[in-house]
């Protein structure tokens, strides 16, 4: 068995989250409920999950047993020490969120909003699953991705280079 440290995960506000001990925890996006067992996350060797829980209208609160602990938020400034910290990260697809996680070189679960119209963020997940930087998958299908997705196969995310944008904006305007 796997043994990871951290999974955390962050979704588009109004996304709601229960927890249950006694029954796991159950995850209800995009008003619609998806039992997530937290016994799905030991089996997958994850002894820590990490919820950024923005507006939601249900805030957990956090616990913390021999084998499983829960930290909870809303907002931080930055999210950069939860990431660095995390052995996955779960996401919404927006493109700011997804760049961070992957330049940060870790690997990444977006889930997409289905519901949204000219799904720019279907469209992201989609190109950068294809290149094999994430893995992607909507609300509906977020336990059985878990299993099935192996995080090895994933290639590490270029690093940008921003000097040969500003060399070419230098040229552009003739400097």
């Amino acid at each position: 068995m796997r043994h990871f440290r951290c999974l955390a995960l962050t979704l588009p506000s109004g996304t709601v989250f229960q927890l249950r001990i006694s029954k796991g925890l159950f995850l209800a996006a995009l008003g619609s409920v998806y039992g997530f067992s937290g016994k799905v996350l030991q089996d997958l060797g994850y002894r820590k999950l990490v919820l950024q829980v923005g507006r939601g209208s249900v805030c957990p609160d956090p616990f913390s047993t021999n084998t499983f602990t829960l930290e909870v938020f809303r907002f931080k400034n930055s999210l950069t020490e939860e990431v660095q910290a995390a052995d996955l990260v779960i996401s919404h697809a927006g493109a700011g969120s997804c760049l961070e996680v992957l330049e940060a070189g870790k690997p990444l679960l977006v889930v997409v909003n289905d519901k949204l119209m000219d799904n720019h963020q279907l469209e992201l997940a989609r190109q950068l699953h294809r290149d094999g930087h994430l893995f992607y998958c909507s609300s509906r299908d977020l336990v059985e991705t878990l299993r099935s997705m192996d995080l090895s196969t994933l290639k590490p995310f270029p690093r940008g280079q921003p000097e040969k944008f500003a060399e070419f904006l230098d040229k552009a305007i003739g400097i």
